[in-house]
């Protein structure tokens, strides 16, 4: 089915007033500017097969797919109500074919769930207070010359919450330590919240 821009901007845009009129939180979706930049990444890189882990309402999911017809998303959501309501916008965006939504854990399905299943591109919008765990997973299941992109680095939640400053102190550490890791190449964007994209370089 051949989805044109127009109809993915209004579902999107649809996603984001839904977010709002729910008392959701839309500061969690990735945006217009951030997708666009995703899109962008995931073409120049030639992704195919992308995982993502964090669904929330869809929005980022359904920014990759439509990002080229050759692209597969495998999204996973942990929460049970959040994942029905992607689940109806991506059947509504025109672009289910290419979006596998799952309601699992993301540590789970990493470590247990299709386990020689690669991927080119994978999106981490989950727990920073695991993100050490996530990408030592996840680096298992990325294909040679694929790229990690972690959400939310420089600002790891809401700045009145109580808990923000540790996961502030938390992912400056993370940040440093992945700089410093010889065995990557990483790229800070400060682009909205913040995305660290990490490479390998026995890849490059």
């Amino acid at each position: 089915m051949s989805v044109d821009a127009a109809s993915i901007d209004d579902c999107l845009s649809q996603i984001t007033q839904s977010a709002i009129l729910e008392g959701d939180k839309p500061k969690m979706m990735i945006g217009k500017d951030m997708s666009r930049y995703l899109q962008k990444l995931i073409v120049q890189r030639g992704a195919k097969h992308i995982l993502e882990i964090g669904t929330y309402l869809g929005y980022s999911a359904i920014s990759f797919a439509a990002a080229s017809k050759a692209v597969q998303v495998t999204t996973l959501e942990v929460g049970e109500m959040r994942y029905q309501r992607a689940q109806k916008w991506i059947q509504s965006s025109g672009l289910a074919d290419q979006i596998q939504a799952l309601c699992i854990d993301g540590l789970y399905y990493l470590k247990e769930v299709d386990v020689a299943k690669q991927f080119d591109f994978i999106f981490l919008d989950a727990q920073k207070r695991k993100s050490f765990t996530y990408v030592e997973l996840a680096l298992k299941r990325l294909a040679k010359g694929g790229m990690i992109v972690i959400d939310d680095v420089l600002c790891p939640g809401e700045p009145g919450h109580p808990k923000f400053k540790a996961k502030q102190e938390y992912m400056t550490d993370f940040i440093t330590q992945m700089q410093d890791n010889p065995d990557y190449k990483t790229t800070l964007v400060p682009l909205r919240h913040g995305l660290l994209c990490i490479e390998m370089l026995a890849d490059l």
